[in-house]
């Protein structure tokens, strides 16, 4: 599989807002993809027979997941786990060569910690979906040892881009609407992974040599405060920075998230969660196309 080599690939979740990116990438490479709708992709709750759309394909990418915070946990398993598995065995009957599998950061579990992650810690999940994922995890590497279909699990940290939802469109919306936020006092470090960077990294797993069934944590290459994020969103947004975040205790915001039942949501935002992204950088000669400011202004951009 070298680097020139154009290959029909089939993007599972590609109507979704990581899918959307990703196969932009690898069309503007000149790879034949594949993206099926819901329609011929099925319900991930019930679907398990895939080979109707594994016909000629030489490399998965499945991007298709479960992701809600809140939910059943055996819709979490049927979706990322089950449907997985069976996608990646039937994928290996049809002679795919390579599955691209995207986890998540998650694996290591919300506990923050003052640590630099890296792929040699041990994985520690505590959500449903954080679990659902690490589990998905060793049924793919089950199937690909095997079975000559080669692996390559990537690890992003928060995604965030033109398209994103979630927790990360919130906090633009609130530092939009300029209502001052009590992040001043939080002094933590976060990576995160503008959604350009791991649309190139998803492009270079595809042929490169030295993805195969591999890990890979991804991240922009700098790491930030909550504190500061949402001063950079201001500026951008062309609001106040100064009064975007303002000071207020730990120990209140953590009573508050008590209080709320949002303890985990108010983890995420003081605690610190950084990465190590060398070994993805050495592995496959990467270096992010986008530095986070230019992620930033993407997003923002959008935004508006």
């Amino acid at each position: 599989m070298g680097m020139e080599i154009l290959v029909k690939i089939l993007v599972t979740g590609a109507q979704g807002f990581i899918g959307r990116h990703v196969c932009a990438k690898l069309q503007e490479q000149g790879h034949d993809v594949y993206a099926p709708g819901r329609e011929e992709l099925g319900d991930l709750e019930v679907t398990r027979d895939f080979f109707s759309i594994l016909a000629g394909i030489e490399v998965v990418v499945h991007l298709a997941a479960r992701v809600h915070l809140r939910g059943d946990a055996e819709k979490f398993h049927q979706v990322n786990v089950e449907a997985s598995k069976a996608l990646a065995e039937q994928a290996a009957l049809s002679g795919v060569k390579r599955f691209i599998f995207m986890s998540s950061v998650g694996v290591y579990g919300e506990l923050t910690t003052p640590k630099i992650i890296s792929e040699a810690d041990k994985p520690s999940p505590k959500t449903d979906y954080e679990i659902s994922k690490w589990q998905a995890e060793q049924e793919l590497r089950a199937v690909a040892q095997r079975s000559t279909m080669e692996l390559v699990i990537l690890r992003p940290c928060l995604v965030y881009g033109a398209g994103v939802r979630a927790n990360f469109a919130s906090l633009l919306k609130m530092v939009a609407k300029g209502i001052p936020l009590p992040f001043g006092s939080v002094h933590n470090m976060r990576s995160m992974l503008y959604v350009g960077n791991l649309a190139q990294v998803v492009s270079l797993c595809i042929s490169s040599p030295a993805a195969a069934d591999e890990v890979f944590l991804v991240a922009d290459e700098q790491a930030i405060s909550t504190a500061d994020l949402v001063r950079k969103m201001a500026k951008l947004l062309d609001k106040n920075p100064n009064w975007a975040a303002i000071k207020f205790p730990l120990f209140a915001l953590r009573c508050l998230g008590k209080l709320t039942g949002r303890e985990l949501m108010v983890q995420r935002i003081i605690g610190s969660l950084e990465v190590d992204i060398s070994k993805v950088k050495q592995k496959l000669n990467w270096s992010p196309a986008y530095t986070m400011e230019e992620g930033l202004v993407e997003t923002v951009k959008w935004w508006r």
